[in-house]
């Protein structure tokens, strides 16, 4: 999941979750995607922003538990849920020893293996 989060505004997803024939199913960035441009622009998107509070890029290890769903991932009040929970780390110095032990929650059936970019 990549999100460009504005506090009390809105999240811009900018792309799109992919899903396929069986639970956690892998697609590759290979040569076909790249040929037409048509695949990778359904796919992945981009905006010019003067303000934002954080771009979070994150592997479904994080976004299935925190959103669940496509539609949760869209979601103003799971993203405000999210910042809140993430935001004391990003305060703390190193913030990624922070993020790297809030990174180790338990979630029930989400055992994937977990990676988080934030810049804010």
């Amino acid at each position: 999941a990549i999100g460009l989060y504005q506090e009390g505004k809105g999240v811009e997803i900018l792309g799109e979750a992919d899903s396929g024939e069986y639970a956690g199913q892998t697609r590759f960035l290979d040569r076909n995607i790249f040929s037409s441009g048509t695949e990778l622009s359904r796919r992945m998107r981009f905006t010019v922003s003067p303000r934002f509070t954080a771009l979070c890029l994150m592997t479904d290890g994080v976004s299935d538990p925190r959103f669940e769903t496509e539609v949760g991932l869209k979601s103003m009040e799971r993203w405000n849920a999210f910042w809140q929970e993430i935001r004391p780390a990003l305060d703390q110095d190193p913030p990624e020893n922070a993020l790297l032990k809030w990174l180790d929650f338990f979630s029930q059936g989400n055992h994937d293996d977990r990676s988080l970019l934030v810049v804010w």
